[in-house]
């Protein structure tokens, strides 16, 4: 997949993409298209929190925890469950287990 992510970005900086064969007009492939190749770059793509591996709100426990703690710190203003589904797919980065280097901001307001 690394490959591939190198050649959809260098067709994407040079503006160079591939023109189709004739054969694959004869298979009836459709051509590819700087939109197509950006589409595939982006989904082919690790998310920087994966790889500190930061928990995410939805599917791992500690990131749940996480987001039951923090809604106990608020004035339950919005429910518990909508509390949690706003924050559904939120990586806890202060949870990640590689932290080298992740610098982490808190607010002094």
């Amino acid at each position: 997949m690394e490959k591939r992510f190198i050649e959809i970005f260098e067709m994407l900086s040079t503006g160079e993409i591939p023109k189709q064969s004739f054969v694959d007009k004869l298979k009836g492939k459709k051509p590819l298209t700087k939109d197509d190749l950006l589409a595939e770059w982006f989904a082919i793509q690790i998310p920087s929190y994966e790889t500190i591996k930061a928990p995410l709100v939805g599917r791992d426990k500690e990131a749940e925890d996480w987001v039951r703690e923090k809604y106990s710190e608020t004035d339950k203003s919005v429910s518990e469950e909508d509390f949690r589904i706003k924050h559904e797919g939120f990586y806890v980065i202060e949870l990640a287990k590689e932290r080298d280097g992740v610098p982490v901001y808190v607010s002094a307001l």
